[in-house]
């Protein structure tokens, strides 16, 4: 697991970092997530059919500018953002607990913080973690104003 990835004292009770991938094997197996863009940005960072998430942790965040620190780690979804900056170089990161067969989104101590399903999670709260449950799930990276809205939808029947 990434040292920059500090889960709350619970997950790192549950997470083995041996077992990242989702059920199935390493390209993803029968639990597929999808993540659809709901908002014009989103939609260009994703392309209009959405992304396959395979792998876990899947982080989320924006590209390295030069005034950055240019061995910053890439993350696996990289947002256009721009100048003021809605978005962290890694803002957040979709996690795959296997001990509770759950998903769950964690906000990497961003600025500006994460929505997932109306709870804002980040920084500014006492929250980092919050679940994603089966079917579509609102992901907002961000603040409530962010152009950067996502459904993340897992399948309604996990096998």
């Amino acid at each position: 697991m990434s040292p920059w990835l500090k889960p709350i004292e619970f997950l790192k009770r549950l997470v083995d970092p041996r077992e990242t991938e989702a059920p199935g094997g390493p390209r993803g197996g029968p639990w597929p997530i999808v993540l659809i863009g709901l908002t014009g940005k989103a939609e260009e960072a994703l392309g209009f059919s959405g992304w396959k998430v395979e792998r876990f942790h899947f982080t989320i965040g924006r590209e390295a500018t030069r005034q950055d620190d240019s061995r910053s780690p890439q993350c696996d979804l990289v947002l256009p953002d721009r100048e003021p900056y809605q978005v962290s170089r890694i803002h957040c990161a979709i996690l795959w607990i296997p001990t509770i067969e759950g998903f769950f989104v964690q906000d990497t101590d961003s600025r500006l913080g994460t929505i997932v399903n109306g709870l804002r999670i980040g920084r500014a709260t006492s929250r980092s973690v919050a679940p994603l449950r089966r079917g579509d799930n609102e992901l907002v990276v961000g603040p409530g104003n962010s152009p950067f809205k996502f459904s993340v939808r897992l399948p309604k029947a996990m096998p």
